[in-house]
């Protein structure tokens, strides 16, 4: 019996995807290899393209590209049109995904070839930046990359799960109304009326370890992809058919000398047992996966664990679960949920800040500050960012703007205006983080200001948009706004943290604390913001005393 699947589909009415019809690669050069040395010549003319040497060639049939390695070095070869050209150099580590697309509504119609390199595109043919339209969504066809640890490639080569059939299946039921028409299901839930089509080809993969040292594959190419863990030892992926998905992910861990560290796996087993992300986090020894909140828990999959904290020791870094470090092990790990995939880390007196508009390390010395600030201009999809690197010596303010479906840009710190730095703190979702000294970090996490869901209606009977949406123009960015009611939420992430014990001196579960001579102070409030209870702690964490006050807000230290 014919398998089936129902598709639905929704494009955009001027893109079309496209099979990528070209000379394959493998059948055009042939590896040769002698002992520890490779080389690369063409089939029919015997032109030597790469003379014999200690590099490391690999051909991939999937992505039709080829990878060199030498060294450290790493280059990255299409072959389109017969010819075969550099397009991609790295450095120890990159992973490319190869996608086709066709545009219609060009002049004539072309098919285009792209490869993604992480937040970039580039066209396959000539590694620069596309000059034509690329669209928002693509489907990606397959991947090839290389990490180099020591002796040994990681080498990822896979053809990922292909598209649906192109065209309906046909209703070949004679005793069907519609016999010899496109075949049509109708959801049993939604009454939705949908074309059959071929379910998409299972996913292919070539990928293994190959040793330099020995010269030879120390683990063969027949997985879905491998991954470099703690000592030395490696993760193996594979795709297998499963329940409900055709084609489930299962993980296995290896140690260095390939025995299995844990039972193979699935990513449901992950959703269960989040503890088992630990044995997926390369290069560190992971001791444990820090806890999750209810919120992350109640996250899809691969939305939920898209950036996991683990514990090295005492320190903390952060991974994507599928194998890339996002940030090692750092003393102190802040997550800014206020900005997407961003975060702080302090280690050995320096603070990195890593956002999707800028990643860098500055020093941080006693009596140094760090702030940083968020002003939506339209909530959610329009920022303005603003972050203060203070310290003894400078002080470095830097402004950046983003608009909707753009990459963040950096701004002159004019468009300010009247305002100062100081007065974004005011109602803005900030994060502060200051250096007492004696290893003392001060942090302070304020995240208070949620919009309502709907905009407030304009009542101004002198307006003229009286009885509408109420409209404003944001004196920095110039963008035109609905406003929406403040709804105040403090998020309970403030307190101190002993960079010697690598512990928090005061647990961040207060609004916000103060220094204040040889102590601190701590404020929260209850539930109707009525009362402000102030506990005052010395510098061991003490507590001294506990006081409920009338609340006199102030967010900027």
């Amino acid at each position: 019996m014919r398998t089936i699947q129902l598709i639905v589909f929704c494009l955009l009415p001027f893109v079309f995807y496209a099979q990528w019809d070209e000379a394959s690669i493998i059948d055009y050069f042939e590896l040769q290899k002698k002992k520890s040395k490779m080389g690369l010549i063409e089939f029919e003319s015997e032109k030597v393209v790469f003379p014999m040497g200690k590099d490391f060639i690999y051909l991939s049939d999937y992505s039709n590209a080829l990878l060199k390695v030498k060294g450290e070095d790493i280059e990255v070869y299409t072959f389109i049109d017969n010819t075969l050209r550099l397009v991609h150099t790295a450095q120890t580590k990159t992973l490319l995904s190869f996608s086709s697309f066709q545009d219609e509504y060009a002049r004539e119609t072309s098919t285009y070839r792209i490869i993604e390199i992480g937040d970039s595109i580039i066209d396959a043919k000539d590694g620069k930046k596309p000059t034509y339209f690329v669209p928002r969504y693509y489907h990606v066809d397959s991947q090839l990359g290389v990490e180099i640890v020591g002796d040994r490639l990681f080498v990822q080569d896979r053809l990922l799960e292909g598209r649906p059939g192109g065209t309906p299946i046909i209703d070949e039921d004679p005793e069907s109304p519609n016999f010899g028409e496109n075949l049509i299901v109708t959801d049993s839930v939604t009454g939705m009326q949908s074309f059959v089509y071929e379910p998409p080809t299972p996913p292919k993969s070539s990928s293994g370890i190959f040793n330099r040292k020995f010269f030879d594959w120390e683990v063969p190419t027949m997985h879905y992809g491998v991954i470099p863990s703690y000592d030395f030892g490696h993760v193996i992926i594979s795709k297998n058919e499963g329940d409900g998905y055709p084609y489930a992910t299962y993980y296995d861990a290896y140690d260095k000398n390939h025995d299995q560290r844990a039972v193979a796996f699935s990513e449901d087993e992950l959703t269960e047992n989040p503890q088992l992300l630990k044995y997926l986090v390369p290069h560190y020894n992971c001791d444990s996966i820090a806890p999750f909140s209810e919120i992350e828990l109640e996250k899809p999959f691969q939305e939920r664990f898209s950036a996991v904290r683990f514990y090295d020791g005492p320190k903390v870094g952060v991974f994507d679960w599928k194998g890339d470090i996002l940030m090692e092990p750092q003393d102190v790990h802040i997550p800014v949920d206020f900005i997407s995939s961003c975060s702080i880390g302090i280690n050995d007196n320096q603070i990195w800040l890593n956002a999707p508009f800028l990643s860098e390390k500055q020093q941080f010395k006693k009596g140094d500050k760090f702030h940083l600030v968020v002003r939506y201009a339209r909530y959610p999809h329009e920022g303005f960012y603003a972050l203060n690197w203070e310290s003894t010596s400078e002080n470095i303010e830097r402004f950046f703007s983003k608009a909707e479906y753009k990459d963040a840009v950096e701004v002159d710190s004019n468009l300010l205006g009247e305002y100062a730095f100081e007065d974004l703190t005011e109602f803005d979702a900030h994060c502060v983080i200051q250096n007492l000294g004696e290893d003392i970090l001060l942090v302070n996490y304020l995240q208070f200001n949620l919009l309502g869901s709907a905009p407030l209606i304009d009542e101004d009977p002198n307006s003229p948009n009286f009885g509408d949406y109420l409209i404003e123009t944001d004196s920095v960015t110039g963008n035109e706004m609905f406003v929406y009611e403040y709804v105040h939420r403090f998020a309970q992430r403030s307190g101190v943290f002993d960079l010697n014990s690598h512990s928090w001196l005061i647990p961040p579960h207060y609004y916000f604390v103060e220094a204040i001579e040889d102590s601190f102070v701590t404020h929260t409030a209850n539930s109707k913001w009525e009362t402000d209870v102030q506990t005052t702690l010395d510098r061991e964490g003490n507590v001294i005393s506990v006081e409920e006050v009338e609340p006199e807000w102030n967010f900027e230290d």
